[in-house]
């Protein structure tokens, strides 16, 4: 049975209609990912006697398990939202507001200004969030791992195991704690804006979320991606070393249409959109194949400046920055003079070519010769190759390394000296 839950937004001008309400939209986005039917939503004003009738007659009445309060939790005169709860509550729960203001404090220092208050009435947990959008989603992030757990407890059902992963003690038996963590992920990457991560930035999430298990016992977030317990979780390339990542679920409306369509559609999204490592007047962009039609390799951010990366090793040691080699995430190529950008051929070089036209880069280089190879079979990449001055690097298909790195050293430093 889903729980039932109720949005009440406190803002003096929103109740007037000259605020649109983004705060409530995104609680409603947020719970989408449990098992919650929003029953109750309204928006009312900074009115103490009015929020906390309003909260007795939703617990008491209404009987729902949950109440989300967003707005007048301030130190304004007007943000009168926790006095009004306390007058409502049984109790308190002030674990819940604790971690709420810890996660914000990780993003604004102005989060210890906050007077939330988290309490239960009969069976309902009442909860205070900030009146922004974005306090929504930190706040209410770092509480939706424990909120099945607290609602089956209100509910009556007080047994306790302890979880096999996370550390959080759960009811109702391990698929539902896994459905929690799997709902977590997709919250946090429609909050972060995100169209995907790898597993390791997924793993750092439920570590900052408490979701990760000890090393002694439990189920590694490895073990339940292997075993397709995760929501969007895919291997490039599939098998036992292959690389995880962790996708927002695809719209039901994409997935009826036909591959070939999916990925037209995939290209337009693309093709009119700056990647993050490209920008307008950057020196040089360095373009690579791509383990997967579409972009993936780009969205994933798996190009990383690793020093066990030898071709990274031999951009930075032909003079492609001005300090010491430190590893760093492709946005901060950027920052190495000259400017780098990145990006992928894929089957998309229509794509690639919108993308050259708008930050027109004084170089293009071609990261291999198959890369190279690629775009001389398709109409728009020898638009590239006409368009730009370009340069394909040795790579290392049927040669060792000692035959082919010192030319791929040598016609980066070419590289470097055309630039001041």
């Amino acid at each position: 049975m889903p729980f039932l839950a109720g949005i009440l937004t406190i803002s003096d001008k929103g109740a007037r209609g000259e605020r649109e309400d983004n705060s409530g939209a995104e609680i409603r986005v947020l719970l989408a990912g449990l098992d919650v039917s929003v029953e109750r939503y309204e928006v009312i004003p900074d009115e103490r006697a009015t929020i906390s009738e309003r909260l007795m007659d939703w617990a008491d009445g209404v009987a729902l398990d949950l109440i989300v309060t967003t707005g007048g939790t301030g130190l304004g005169p007007r943000d009168v939202t926790p006095q009004a709860t306390r007058d409502a509550i049984d109790y308190e729960a002030p674990g819940l507001a604790e971690a709420m203001r810890a996660e914000g404090l990780k993003h604004t220092p102005m989060a210890m200004l906050s007077r939330a208050v988290a309490g239960v009435r009969g069976r309902t947990l009442i909860v205070n969030l900030p009146g922004s959008p974005s306090g929504v989603r930190e706040s209410l992030s770092v509480l939706l791992p424990v909120l099945p757990h607290a609602l089956e407890t209100l509910r009556g059902r007080t047994e306790h195991r302890m979880a096999s992963i996370g550390g959080v003690r759960r009811n109702g038996g391990k698929r539902r704690n896994v459905e929690a963590i799997s709902a977590y992920i997709q919250n946090r990457l429609g909050a972060e804006k995100l169209d995907c991560i790898s597993a390791v930035e997924a793993a750092r999430w439920l570590d900052e979320a408490g979701l990760l298990p000890d090393r002694k016992g439990g189920l590694p977030l490895r073990n339940l991606l292997r075993k397709g317990l995760i929501d969007g979780a895919s291997q490039d390339p599939p098998g036992r070393y292959g690389r995880w990542s962790i996708c927002k679920k695809v719209n039901p409306v994409e997935t009826a249409m036909p591959k070939k369509e999916q990925r037209w559609a995939e290209s337009s999204k693309t093709a009119n959109r700056l990647p993050p490592s490209l920008k307008p007047g950057v020196d040089l962009v360095i373009v690579g194949v791509g383990p997967k039609p579409g972009g993936r390799s780009l969205r994933l951010g798996c190009y990383y400046a690793d020093g066990r990366n030898s071709f990274w090793r031999d951009l930075y040691e032909s003079g492609f920055t001005l300090s010491l080699f430190e590893p760093c995430d492709y946005p901060r190529l950027l920052d190495i003079v000259p400017s780098i950008g990145l990006d992928d051929l894929n089957d998309d070089a229509e794509g690639l070519w919108e993308r050259l036209q708008e930050c027109r880069p004084r170089v293009v280089v071609f990261n291999s010769k198959e890369a190279r190879k690629r775009a001389q079979r398709d109409h728009y990449g020898r638009q590239i190759l006409n368009a730009f001055e370009c340069h394909a690097l040795h790579d290392s298909s049927g040669r060792s390394a000692g035959s082919y790195r010192p030319q791929r050293l040598a016609a980066l430093r070419a590289l470097r000296r055309r630039f001041p």
